[in-house]
């Protein structure tokens, strides 16, 4: 599979992955994106999507999303969660006043 965002780490990137892996005081799922992290650099063991989703039980869709993160926001964004976007509240205070009252 040709991949289209290729990961390249500079040493104090790499020295804070492993410091957030070897500590273990980070929440787990930022833990595990350091773990992929470390695995599909390309200067480094090079893994592929697959092999990276099979060793630690997430789906290779999972591992190209963290890649594509990190490559296009930084290190940051790789190891932070997605933001999801909240629908608009169709009841405000005073509306649901109203409905409470009836």
């Amino acid at each position: 599979m040709n991949k289209r965002y290729i990961v390249r780490l500079r040493d104090e990137e790499r020295e804070t992955l492993r410091k957030i892996i070897s500590t273990g005081e980070a929440p787990a799922y930022q833990i595990g994106h350091a773990l992929i992290l470390l695995k599909v650099e390309a200067d480094g063991p090079n893994w592929t999507e697959e092999a990276v989703a099979e060793a630690f039980g997430c789906h290779p869709n999972t591992v190209a999303h963290i890649r594509r993160r990190f490559v296009e926001g930084g290190l940051e964004a790789a190891l932070a969660r997605r933001k999801r976007p909240y629908p608009p509240r169709l009841v405000d205070g005073e509306v649901e006043a109203q409905i409470i009252a009836l």
